[in-house]
């Protein structure tokens, strides 16, 4: 079916300097989208023809996923991520209606209109992600401690919830545009350490020749063609510090902390709980997300599918924040070519940098159970 024409401004700006928020300025209801009769119907359609075909998820494009009934619909939604507020919610998925598989196949479908779907696992080559906490596991996405507000790699972030957690689990975001002015505002003498950034821990998602640290500053704070982005990600500033035998100074101790304290700020917060049959787009570079930690329901576990975005064109962004350096050009993570377990963890699994930094975090957070609270993907990706 050939593609929809829209008056919609779908790409992002450039040469505009755009504003932060506070919480009292955004709610759930205003950047929500219900689904009609119309849309669901197109849903369904788009669905179960790609489903009788036999065809991928991932083998869908946009253009497969284009119906009069969606197109300008979900167009709206992308102007607001990206000229808006930078966070939307669709509502109205009718979970019950579709098998696992359909819904995979919908999320997909639907986030083609937002992007190109990212890798989120190097050796895996996992592009869609379910994530569900479990018990024995404290850190990551599966985890159900809390996490910090933080920045994923890539620049639209996306959940759909097809089981809300029995408690907790909320989402809450804070606009990092709006966290940018404050440090203009109160903390200048910080902004040439966060422009500047640090060297950083590539995750253990590094590509073959690479090193698992950057030999360049990664900055929280960047700006290309006057668009900023803010990538908060704090990827073990002490350890690899520590690695590298360059600890960082008190300024820039303090700098990062600052971050943080701000961030704990409610009124900066937008607490938005993702319900059974919604989903959430958000613009990762000006919008950070947190989590609340979760409560277990064996019965009906928490489950959200998610995805990572880039748009085409891509974000105009600083290329010293694409630290890993994928050779695809792209953000997300390269997918491992043709290796097996053993040659992964050959490469990456004795690799001084990354046994370093993991022991170093995995001794420093031992034994704080519940309580354990660790910053943003120090140990693994997070949700």
């Amino acid at each position: 079916m050939a593609l929809q024409q829209t008056s919609f401004k779908t790409d992002w700006p450039v040469n505009v300097k755009r504003r932060g928020w506070v919480g009292a300025d955004i709610d759930k209801e205003r950047q929500s989208f219900d689904l009609g009769p119309e849309q669901s119907a197109a849903l369904r359609e788009l669905v179960s023809k790609h489903m009788a075909a036999g065809t991928p998820y991932r083998a869908v494009s946009r253009e497969q996923f284009s119906h009069s009934a969606l197109d300008s619909f979900l167009a709206r939604m992308v102007e607001e991520l990206k000229w808006g507020k930078g966070v939307v919610f669709l509502r109205g998925v009718s979970i019950d209606s579709y098998t696992l598989d359909e819904l995979r196949m919908l999320y997909w479908g639907i986030g083609t209109h937002f992007g190109m779907a990212l890798c989120q696992k190097k050796f895996t080559g996992e592009y869609m992600l379910d994530i569900t906490p479990k018990r024995e596991i404290m850190q990551g996405y599966s985890g159900r401690q809390e996490f910090e507000f933080h920045t994923d790699y890539s620049e639209i972030g996306t959940f759909l919830c097809l089981q809300p957690a029995k408690s907790g689990g909320i989402n809450i975001y804070a606009s990092s545009l709006m966290l940018w002015d404050i440090f203009e505002r109160e903390f200048p003498e910080y902004l040439p350490v966060l422009t500047r950034g640090f060297r950083t821990w590539r995750l253990n998602e590094h590509s073959p020749g690479d090193d698992a640290i950057t030999p360049f500053h990664v900055p929280i704070f960047g700006e290309q063609d006057r668009l900023r982005s803010v990538y908060n990600i704090w990827t073990a500033v002490d350890g690899v510090g520590e690695f590298l035998k360059q600890p960082p100074s008190d300024l820039e101790k303090a700098a990062v902390a600052t971050i943080y304290e701000v961030l704990k700020r409610k009124e900066l917060h937008f607490r938005a709980p993702l319900d059974r049959g919604e989903a959430v787009f958000f613009n990762n570079y000006e919008v950070l997300h947190a989590r609340t930690a979760i409560t277990l329901d064996p019965a009906k576990p928490r489950h959200l599918l998610r995805l990572w975005l880039q748009s085409i064109p891509a974000r105009a962004l600083p290329e010293n924040m694409k630290f890993h350096n994928n050779r695809s050009g792209l953000l997300g993570y390269d997918p491992f070519p043709n290796g097996t377990h053993e040659d992964y963890e050959k490469y990456h699994g004795i690799d001084p940098a990354n046994l370093f930094i993991r022991a170093y975090y995995a001794d420093l957070y031992k034994g704080q159970g519940e309580q354990a609270r660790i910053k943003d993907d120090v140990l693994s990706p997070v949700a």
